[in-house]
């Protein structure tokens, strides 16, 4: 991936390609079952090809390199209706390191009930990492946007804006698994590190559009 003319880990189907880190399989049935998300496609294949440059990350600078140190011990909670605290402290307990918390819309949570906030702080008083998405394919958690949000933020847990729930585990298993310490792992949550979250949404569709009937070869780069 590092050495194509796009230098992005992607996904190709039904004439569209996407970014990886930025993808959910949406349906399980129909002919398009992968979304983008609020990023959108790289590439549109049809009559012409369309490159939406604006989207693409920067070529890279230094040599491809994977990373085997992953952190496993990291938990997924999606929030329904009739949600008990009971759930939220049973899952960070040890050896869990890290939590996503699938929330409402833009970071709602049934937090009016205190043992939610009261949960999340305890947990995050022990080192324990907890990132926030929504459980909407568009959109972005925003904890300014609701009270409940505020009550997150305060209770110690980290946005993770528009990131898929795919991308925030990979992400903090990622960084939980490079040893660094809860407040670094929390900071570098909300930054943009592989092009797996948009800050700021008014952004995020950003385009420098080509458009035209170019070889296909010259798009992808077939280089092996």
């Amino acid at each position: 991936a590092g050495m194509l003319s796009i230098p992005e880990v992607c996904l190709f189907f039904d004439n569209h390609l996407y970014r990886g880190n930025r993808c959910s399989k949406v349906n399980a049935w129909g002919p398009q079952p992968f979304f983008g998300g609020s990023l959108g496609p790289l590439v549109e294949v049809g009559t012409s090809i369309v490159v939406h440059q604006g989207r693409m990350l920067p070529q890279p600078r230094g040599r491809f390199k994977a990373t085997l140190q992953m952190c496993v011990d990291v938990g997924v909670i999606r929030l329904v209706p009739g949600f008990s605290d009971s759930i939220l402290r049973a899952a960070s307990e040890a050896p869990i390191k890290g939590l996503v918390l699938q929330s409402y819309g833009a970071g709602n949570a049934p937090i009016y009930r205190k043992g939610m906030a009261r949960a999340i702080r305890a947990a995050v008083d022990r080192g324990i990492v907890i990132v926030v998405v929504t459980q909407c394919t568009e959109g972005s958690v925003d904890f300014d946007k609701y009270a409940a949000g505020s009550i997150l933020k305060e209770a110690g847990a980290v946005s993770g804006y528009n990131m898929t729930t795919e991308a925030a585990v990979t992400k903090l298993s990622y960084l939980l698994g490079k040893g660094y310490p809860p407040a670094t792992v929390r900071d570098l949550m909300g930054e943009d590190l592989r092009g797996e979250l948009t800050r700021s949404m008014r952004t995020a569709r950003s385009d420098g559009v080509f458009s035209g009937p170019i070889e296909l070869r010259k798009v992808f780069d077939m280089r092996i």
